[in-house]
Parts: structure tokens; sequence; C-alpha cells
């Protein structure tokens, strides 16, 4: 894959900066309008199960809010191969609030109970396509989530007992803390993919040549 390169200068840059910012506007709008997120992933990765000494959680499903305050972070770069337009960005988001129904398994019984993150700030690198003929067909081919901040998890579904359920849980979760990172990456991930699906982007026009680099 050819990167974009500096030859064609900072006006370009910053051209291509601008075409991003737009299309997140609209994408965070259409979000809006179409309540994507709402609906809770389904989750089967082994990865999304976490085991102690005496318990375990297994994450199932989750849901996320307030992903519309996505936007981009430094600078972008387009690509041009075949059809394809790539495009490659560090993103961020703020006062994200995520909610996972878990089963949490505690001396050979089973508990369903909610696992709520929240968290201030988080940014993450994305990669995605789209067919610039049509506008249609938008992919995410790579995502990595990056500097999570202000963290805050709270369990529920113990009634009396979810104080102490939360004290043992942020405890053992200070043991696994990529346990954290997974499931909101793969949250984040998904909830983004499903907007660049639904996506309508900018067709292909003359003046785009100037703006990108082409394998």
């Amino acid at each position: 894959m050819v990167i974009f390169s500096s030859y064609n200068g900072p006006f370009v840059i910053l051209e291509n900066n601008k075409r991003l910012d737009k299309m997140l506007d609209e994408i965070v709008k259409e979000k809006a309008m179409m309540k994507f997120g709402n609906d809770p992933d389904d989750y089967s990765n082994i990865k999304n199960r976490l085991k102690f000494l005496v318990a375990d959680l297994e994450v199932n499903k989750g849901c996320i809010t307030d992903l519309d305050t996505l936007e981009r972070y430094g600078n972008c770069y387009f690509v041009k191969k075949n059809e394809r337009l790539y495009v490659s960005s560090n993103l961020m988001a703020t006062m994200l609030k995520t909610r996972f129904e878990v089963d949490m398994h505690l001396f050979k019984r089973l508990f369903p109970v909610t696992l709520n993150i929240c968290l201030s700030y988080v940014n993450f690198f994305a990669r995605f396509s789209y067919n610039s003929e049509t506008g249609t067909d938008g992919v995410l081919h790579a995502f990595r989530l990056k500097d999570p901040r202000d963290v805050n998890i709270e369990i529920s579904g113990f009634g009396f007992f979810n104080w102490p359920m939360n004290l043992f849980l942020k405890r053992a979760l200070k043991v696994s803390p990529n346990f954290t990172e997974q499931i909101l990456q793969d949250l984040i991930a998904n909830s983004l993919e499903k907007m660049l699906q639904g996506f309508e982007f900018p067709k292909k026009q003359e003046e785009d040549m100037n703006f990108y680099s082409v394998e």
C-alpha cells in the first residue's frame, strides 16, 4: 500500500483533513438519526472471557453511547487503489459510556450481571475504505485502541452485594488490565464498522486526483 507522500504539499494534507472532518461529521449525524449503537453487539470471542481463582466473567453483549463525539486526531491519509479509496487516521472520542451483559460464574453459580465502563477520553487508529465510484461498501480494515483515560468500572445485578462485588471486580481487573481494553476495542470497532457500512460516502469527482496518492 502506498502511503500519502509529502511531495503533494501541506495544502493537500489540509484539504484531506477537511474532507475527513466533513465525513465524520456526516457519519455522526446519520448515526444519531438512525440510532446506530443502541443494539447490543454479540460476542463469541474467547478473549472476552476472564477467569479468576473463584470466578470468571464471560461477556455476551455490549452497547455504546456517545460515539457522536468522534473526531479526527492529527493528519489523515488518502490512498486510491483500483475503485476503492483508503483512509487512515487517528481518531478520538470523549465521555464514552458502554454497557456489557455479562455472565459471572462465582462459586459454581451463574449470575447475569451488567458491567458498565465509562471513560472520559480515548483515541484510536482506524483504516477504512469505500468504493469511490458508488460511495458505498464501507469496510473497516484496521483498528487499534490507544490511550483510554479515566476509566470507571461498575457492576450491577447483585442487589445489596453490589458494593463488595465492585470492590472485588476492580481489584481483579487490576491484575488483568488488558481485558478491559480488549472488550472496549472490540465494541468500539464493531460500532464504527456498522456506521461505515450504513453510510453513503462522497462519490468520485474529477478534482479528487489532486488530493490523494494512487497505487
